[in-house]
């Protein structure tokens, strides 16, 4: 299962004022669970009375970085070319000395080399985060996966990320931490979602009154596991239901005719509805009766899942990947087989089964679960015990030349 994380927020965010400044390397800031995970992160530092500084190249989410009251330095960090990672280095360097940078977190590989070398030189403690499952990747792929193998700490976002690094570097098994991604649980609560915002989604959708909603968590693709959802549907056509399904803005128009196609030649066209992504997924998901996750290609962590718990939703979803470790032991989850459209459809209608008592009980044991183990203040802490185990009390103390550079 995902690492249950408690601890005493109150506690470690005291711990934080002491940080001298932590330095994030990210190779993306897309608004992703990656992007967001770090800015965060940033938040939790700053509200502590830290200092944060994100590098990465220029993304959608660089507001997001000045509201957490962090610095955003751009730096192409999505670059596996030797030559651009030697630049990067010396840039990261300037970066540590100027903003007297005592711990730098390299967030992907591409940025692992380059932020390992810097903070060598300036004697700087090194955290990387394997946020993907491990695979060679080529020859420079694999030395910035080995520099963070053998970082001061290091940290995978579920087991199943865990597990495939551990098979290429051993010795991590005993100190390679977990650590998933956080939640926004004052968002993410039934509580607080008016009936405004629901019966506002509900008209704006058309949804029909009364009519089971199943929802498809992530966003649909050729390639993704929402075709195997509606040939799972097409199985259970006798009973009511609807179907909303989430594309890319960019992919909208070309995925919404292939999947109206699908559906009217499974004979469900009627019931299914293509959508572009919503901004308010806590009201979207009190639509649903069932949210359905049959990924065709393993997780390294499901956000779609985390999300659907987090509301108190029953989940369906494919045993691979994250998704297993997620959903094993949780009320109102099921799991079948990868590409399995039958298992589907009978898991799909063994959730629609669920009576209402049934919900509201079970309802309630998913979501206190969820903030455990998702909950964004318990990320955060874990996250900053393991820079205070680093970063050493007498921090101050370091020379002079390593925090600015005289000399």
């Amino acid at each position: 299962m995902v690492a249950a994380l408690a601890s005493d927020s109150t506690v470690v965010a005291a711990h934080a004022a002491s940080l001298p400044g932590v330095l994030h390397l990210l190779p993306e800031l897309d608004g992703g669970p990656r992007s967001r995970a770090v800015i965060d992160m940033a938040a939790s530092i700053v509200a502590g009375g830290g200092r944060a500084v994100i590098a990465s190249p220029p993304g959608s989410a660089m507001v997001d970085v000045r509201r957490a009251g962090a610095l955003h330095v751009p730096l192409a960090l999505d670059r596996d070319n030797p030559l651009v990672q030697r630049g990067n280095a010396t840039r990261i360097e300037a970066l540590i000395r100027e903003h007297r940078i005592r711990l730098v977190h390299a967030h992907g590989r591409s940025a692992a080399w380059s932020g390992a070398r810097a903070a060598r030189r300036c004697r700087a403690a090194f955290v990387g985060t394997f946020h993907r499952p491990y695979h060679s990747g080529g020859f420079f792929g694999g030395s910035g996966a080995k520099t963070m193998a053998g970082a001061d700490a290091t940290i995978a976002v579920s087991e199943y990320v865990r597990e495939t690094v551990v098979r290429h570097f051993p010795a991590l098994a005993d100190r390679l931490e977990i650590i998933p991604y956080g939640l926004d649980m004052d968002r993410f609560d039934p509580a607080r979602v008016s009936a405004e915002r629901v019966v506002q989604l509900a008209t704006q959708w058309r949804l029909p009154d009364g009519v089971p909603v199943v929802m498809a968590g992530g966003l649909a693709a050729r390639k993704s596991g929402h075709v195997l959802l509606l040939e799972a549907l097409a199985r259970v056509a006798a009973r009511d239901f609807y179907c909303l399904l989430f594309a890319a803005a960019e992919d909208f128009e070309s995925m919404q005719r292939e999947f109206e196609e699908l559906a009217l030649k499974l004979g469900i066209g009627a019931r299914v509805h293509l959508l572009e992504p919503c901004r308010d997924m806590p009201a979207a998901l009190m639509l649903a009766d069932v949210v359905a996750v049959p990924v065709a290609a393993p997780e390294p962590f499901s956000m779609a899942i985390a999300e659907a718990q987090a509301m108190g939703r029953p989940v369906v979803a494919a045993a691979h990947g994250a998704a297993r470790e997620q959903m094993e032991g949780q009320p109102m989850a099921w799991l079948v087989p990868p590409g399995d459209g039958t298992a589907l459809a009978a898991a799909l209608e063994a959730a629609l089964d669920l009576t209402l008592v049934q919900r509201q009980h079970r309802s309630h044991d998913a979501i206190a679960g969820a903030r455990i183990r998702y909950g964004r203040d318990n990320v955060s802490d874990a996250l900053l015990a393991v820079y205070n185990r680093l970063l050493p009390d007498n921090a101050a103390a370091a020379p002079a030349t390593a925090l600015t550079g005289e000399g």
